[in-house]
């Protein structure tokens, strides 16, 4: 095993780890902060939207509707949250309403899946498929 690690050259070792590195940190840790209030006031508002486009699916209407909640009592009551909160629910209404962050790991198996496929392929390994039988 050693001798296939050793026979890789340091070039794609490089590459790889470049790869992992940038896919390790969050998105969020390269942003810089916005000091505009006008956009702070305009993200709220984003917030605010998405997270009452999800209470706009008919069962999540229903449900408000069974606890005497209308969209304007919603509205009253997200507007009066902190910022940080109102961030936080808006990130899950947003998980929530694409069905889940399956698009992520779908291309995360993906990479994976080539990034062996390469790995193998440049320390010219086979694998070889035969039936048990013969």
């Amino acid at each position: 095993m050693l001798k296939v690690i050793f026979r890789i050259k340091p070039v794609y070792i490089i590459l790889v780890l470049a790869m992992l590195s940038i896919s390790i940190f969050p998105q969020e840790l390269f942003s810089l902060p916005v000091k505009s209030k006008y956009a702070e006031s305009e993200s709220r508002i984003q917030d605010i939207e998405k997270i009452v486009g999800v209470f706009k699916h008919d069962i999540a209407k229903r449900r408000l509707l069974s606890l005497r909640i209308t969209e304007g009592d919603l509205r009253a009551r997200l507007a009066r949250l902190p910022d940080s909160e109102l961030c936080r629910i808006a990130k899950n209404a947003v998980i929530i309403n694409a069905g889940g962050d399956a698009g992520g790991v779908i291309i995360a198996v993906v990479f994976i899946v080539l990034l062996i496929v390469s790995i193998l392929y440049f320390t010219d390994y086979a694998i070889k498929v035969e039936p048990k039988h013969k």
